[in-house]
């Protein structure tokens, strides 16, 4: 196995500390299947390989919001998720995806596991900025800047679908579409399907 892999980050992170490992298990899973469940009782973790995932919340009433997105050599699990209240919590697989997972005891005093931590905090204060934001488009766009800004690029192609993009921002899918295409009118971006441009 490979003992490092690029992240969607722009960094390269070694996992070779985790894949050698014993009590670790690499699994593919097809889009929309559940990689983990999540629970106060579950310590389970894993890092993506290859593909894309989510960190779903679902209401008693059935609504989804992405909580978080986890592309190559990105930590997620349970440990890092409050599930209390009612919501329930799954890390979904978005596309088909390789992860290697874990429990967390057995990684706990690993540098590795420090700084895939670490990056994740930083990923998930970046969500709650944007979230803050009090308009749909100031949550575009500051979305889109943090996106250019990994991808190190003004051009670059979502990570997520439209729809997927709206629940990740907890906005009307409608009403998103319509400030896309207004900041397309302005001249802010150049958006088609998943491919953006910031002007």
């Amino acid at each position: 196995m490979a003992d490092s892999i690029i992240t969607g980050r722009g960094s390269i992170v070694r996992i070779d500390e985790i894949l050698n490992h014993n009590n670790t298990d690499e699994k593919k899973f097809e889009k929309k299947d559940i990689i983990i469940r999540l629970n106060y009782s579950n310590d389970r973790c894993g890092i993506i390989r290859k593909g894309t995932a989510f960190l779903l919340s679902i209401s008693d009433n059935g609504e989804k919001s992405i909580i978080d997105y986890y592309q190559s050599g990105d930590l997620f699990g349970a440990p890092f998720v409050s599930t209390s209240g009612t919501n329930l919590y799954y890390i979904l697989a978005s596309t088909e995806c390789d992860a290697v997972l874990f429990n967390y005891a057995d990684f706990r005093d690993s540098p590795l596991l420090r700084e895939l931590t670490l990056k994740l905090i930083r990923r998930l204060h970046i969500h709650i900025d944007i979230l803050s934001q009090r308009t749909i488009r100031r949550k575009l766009m500051l979305c889109l800047e943090y996106m250019a800004k990994i991808n190190n690029s003004d051009s670059f192609s979502l990570p997520v679908s439209l729809s997927d993009l709206a629940d990740y921002l907890a906005a009307d899918r409608s009403a998103m579409m319509r400030e896309l295409k207004k900041m397309n009118n302005e001249n802010i971006i150049i958006s088609k399907g998943q491919n953006i441009t910031i002007l």
